[in-house]
């Protein structure tokens, strides 16, 4: 049949009227670890690129795109430091790409500030390559690959094209999730806020010109499939695939096709030069607006399981992120600019790639094989490594700044730092090491006021510590090492020092947590446990409650580490998550912990053939309900025991909300989705990505579902039409998946973990604070006597609207002050007053951090949904 296809396509071919422009552009995706680990691939790597500089300095028009990722140079540079000159001859001629990125990553699994850093990098570190480079500013070389790429994302997110047009790009290349079938392969892609770029999908993928030969019938069957969704004259061959080897005959190959003078004119060309040609053809192309994630036809998504494949890699990913973004930097930053301390570019730069190393998209989405993710694990516990001593000297620094003479060489405090651009008022647990054998039974907590606030002892216990001098040797030493419970205030990114002294009675909170018969409250929440062994909570304010909560649900999953798929005719096994009394964990009438274990016993695994389940073993549960003074929340911990294969795990979550979509955090925007799949949808599972929350809402209330690296939910109808939230907290399989056949037994997930989120009821506005003083809590640190002038309490940057979202406060690239970055997350104008200690004028940058314009009046004007940069001049070292 193929054969008869190609016949009658030679003989109908038609005469061209114009000349059509076939642009070929060679080029290998590189997945830098996957089927194989890091290192094997590599040997690969260095094989390729090889034989791309020797194409190069033989062919003077022959051009190499380097997968849009930076990182293959860098890699293959750190094993061929020999050719480092030729590598940037090529660059600079224009002949090999470097950038816009420095990997390629899951733009849903990533982070907003990460897609950022990920750009960022790849132009500060394309200035190596550059004659000159600007002192003041980051600017885009000649040479740098100036436009989006995404060919292999899973996905793609809603406001990439506000992302690359504030990096000054016009242009994008993308692979999946978009409707070529409606907007054809050249179209506009908008984001919410209107930014626009002209996009090209590969409706064929990006391996329509692999391994080109003379043949014409071959070539014109790759034409036909090239030109179904083009249009004008330009059409795009991509000569090359995954890990695909240089096609070292292509010249002769193209010269062979260009004889013939009836298949149109073939170049090996450049992305721009296919994008600026086929843009000039027509001015009404048409539009497609927000996050691409169709599952239909041409290029359609199928991969969106991956949330959920090895989901300990994401809430790792998110524990590293809290620790870099969160804590490490901004601090860093804070300590340089108000306390003269020196920022750790290095380390920090350090530690940013190692961990967007761990953002690569077969690498984040857990889709690959074991020894690749063992190979994250450690990354992810280096970023740890980076960031914790930055933590602690930049604290150092602060803490010098802090009058705290009144305290004796045996008193100590708690440093308490608010990442969040909003006051917190909440319960904290922290270790605070006294001199060594102290006796401490009770203490008293003084606010920054003077105030006394109720204080718990935990715990006491004496411990080893050390201390690292920076002009002598190590000095060991032993503390008293005390665990304390108390009600913090600190303001909007700012801090707090709460002073211990001892006492002999504790004082009572106003309004205590307290355990009841059937559950636990405090002033905003009820937690009731249920006859049938589910949980309800009830809103205080507005008498509302959400009944039959936690639901654990067990589905046999015959599907693999990219796509879910259920055993046929199998019905999920539930089981309530309170079926047995409850333990006591905690009353300190500060916090109450409820706990309940159970052991679920199920068939082992799924047998060879994939149809039915066989054997016997067991999941262990326990499930842990906490409830705290003063935060309208309820946190709950799992942890797991696991000793089954091949299933999936979720929490049902009924919201007694009828709604038709469900919104969930992504990059810089919150992206709101329909309840219910599209007609056509034929997949397992209406599975969903999320950041730290999703929630349901309707005009008198909103459920909240907060999360510490739970990156998938799905949305379901209940009988009555009201929608739940199912949250997967494990899921379990055996292989690889794609093209092959690479078991993977790790991604079984097997033994002891822990999964955490939280439930937050409130009202018809969306509580977004609550969300982010989950997924950021506050940190804390034990200091003694100090002798300096700040006040103990202070405020860096003062509280914004609360739908205004802060994502980084850094350093400058290359100026001495501060970077602060956010979004409006609403589709509504926002007005913002920024106050920065310190601050004399106040810039609007872009993401290059190139001033744009002053702040008049310290009042920033939002539009809806527009992500701003914001950089103040300020007064180094002063408070």
């Amino acid at each position: 049949m193929k054969q008869l296809l190609c016949a009658i396509l030679l003989l109908v071919w038609p005469v061209q009227s114009k000349e059509i422009t076939v642009h070929v552009i060679p080029h290998s995706h590189w997945d830098r670890e996957w089927y194989m680990p890091f290192e094997q691939h590599r040997l690969r790597l260095v094989d390729l690129l090889d034989a791309v500089l020797h194409q190069c300095e033989k062919d003077d028009d022959y051009y190499f795109l380097c997968d849009g990722q930076t990182i293959m140079v860098e890699d293959y540079l750190a094993l061929r430091p020999e050719n480092r000159e030729r590598i940037g001859r090529a660059i600079r001629e224009g002949r090999l790409s470097y950038g816009p990125q420095y990997i390629l990553p899951d733009t849903y699994l990533a982070d907003a500030e990460s897609q950022v850093r990920n750009h960022l990098i790849a132009v500060r570190e394309a200035e190596q390559w550059a004659p000159a480079a600007s002192v003041e500013d980051l600017t885009l070389p000649p040479f740098f690959f100036s436009l989006g790429y995404f060919p292999d994302t899973f996905g793609n997110t809603a406001q990439t094209p506000q992302l690359l047009a504030e990096f000054g790009f016009t242009y994008c290349l993308a692979g999946r999730g978009f409707m070529p079938e409606k907007t054809g392969a050249h179209f506009y892609w908008q984001s919410p806020d209107g930014s626009r770029v002209f996009t090209h999908q590969f409706p064929d993928w990006y391996c329509n010109g692999k391994d080109l030969i003379a043949d014409a019938q071959d070539f014109r069957s790759r034409f036909e499939q090239a030109r179904r969704f083009a249009a004008g004259d330009h059409y795009l061959l991509m000569n090359g695939c995954d890990h695909q080897p240089l096609q070292k005959n292509l010249r002769a190959v193209l010269d062979s096709i260009n004889q013939r003078k009836s298949d149109g004119r073939c170049v090996i060309s450049h992305p721009l030069k296919f994008l600026t040609a086929v843009q000039a053809a027509q001015s009404d192309w048409p539009v497609f607006f927000g996050e691409a994630r169709s599952k239909q036809k041409a290029n359609g998504l199928g991969l969106e399981d991956v949330a959920s494949a090895r989901l300990y890699l994401k809430q790792a990913n998110y524990h590293a992120g809290l620790m870099l973004e969160t804590y490490a930097e901004p601090l860093a930053a804070l300590a340089h600019v108000y306390a003269a301390a020196p920022y750790p570019q290095a380390f920090l730069d350090h530690a940013w790639k190692l961990y967007l190393q761990n953002q690569v998209h077969d690498d984040i989405c857990g889709c690959s094989v074991d020894a690749v993710h063992q190979d994250m694990m450690i990354r992810f516990r280096q970023v740890q490594d980076v960031c914790a001593p930055i933590i602690q000297r930049s604290l150092d620094a602060l803490f010098k700044q802090l009058d705290l003479s009144g305290l004796s060489q045996n008193d100590r405090a708690l440093f308490i730092f608010n990442p969040t651009p909003f006051d917190r008022n909440e319960v904290v647990t922290a270790e605070v090491d006294f001199p060594d054998r102290m006796n401490i039974q009770l203490l008293s907590a003084l606010a920054p006021d003077g105030t006394i606030v109720p204080c718990r002892v935990l715990s006491t216990e004496r411990a080893f510590n050390y201390y690292l001098p920076d002009d002598h040797f190590r000095i060991p030493f032993q503390v008293t090492r005390v665990r304390v419970q108390l009600p913090v205030k600190a303001p909007s990114m700012g801090y707090s020092v709460y002073r211990f002294t001892p006492t002999q009675t504790a004082l009572t909170p106003d309004h205590p947590v307290r355990v009841t018969v059937d559950g636990l409250e405090n002033e905003y929440i009820k937690v009731i446990i249920q006859a049938d062994g589910r949980y309800a909570v009830e809103d205080k304010t507005s008498g509302l409650r959400y009944p039959d909560l936690g639901d654990y649900e067990l589905r046999s999953d015959v599907g693999d580490e990219y796509n879910f798929r259920s055993l046929s005719a199998e019905t999920p096994k539930i089981y309530p998550p309170c079926p047995v009394p409850a333990q006591r964990v905690s009353d300190t009438g500060l916090e109450a912990t409820l706990a309940f274990q159970q052991t679920i016993v199920w068939s082992e695994r799924i047998d060879a053939k994939k149809e039915k389940r066989v054997g016997e073993n067991v999941l262990k549960l326990k499930t842990f309900l906490t409830v705290r003074c003063g935060q309208r929340r309820l946190d709950v911990r799992v942890e797991l025991d696991n000793h089954l294969c091949d299933y999936r795990l979720r929490v049902s979550l009924p919201t007694s909300i009828s709604t038709e979509v469900i919104s969930s955090e992504g990059d810089f925007a919150v992206d709101t989705r329909s309840l219910r799949p599209r007609d056509g949808y034929r997949r397992h599972s209406y599975s969903l990505p999320q950041g730290v929350f999703s929630f349901f809402q309707d005009s008198l209330r909103t459920l909240m579902i907060t999360n510490k690296g739970l990156t998938e939910i799905e949305p379901l109808p209940a009988k009555d039409g009201s929608a739940v939230a199912a949250l997967t907290l494990l899921r379990c399989v055996g292989e690889l998946g794609d093209w092959g056949t690479f078991p993977t037994p790790e991604a079984q997930c097997q033994g002891r973990q822990h999964v955490e989120f939280a439930l937050v009821p409130g009202g018809p506005e969306t509580p977004y604070r609550a969300a982010y003083a989950y997924s950021r809590p506050l940190y804390c640190r034990g200091v003694g006597m100090q002798s300096g002038a700040w006040p103990l309490q202070g405020c860096f940057i003062s509280e914004w609207p609360e739908t205004v979202i802060m994502t980084a406060v850094k350093k400058a690239e290359k100026r001495e002050g501060l970077i602060i970055r956010g979004f409006n997350v609403t589709g509504q104008p926002v007005s913002c007053r920024m106050e920065i200690k310190n601050a004399g004028r106040i810039f609007r940058t872009n993401l290059l951090e190139q001033r744009k314009e002053e702040i008049v009046n310290r009042v920033l004007q939002i539009p809806a949904y527009r992500i701003f940069t914001l950089e103040p001049t300020l007064t180094k070292g002063a408070y």
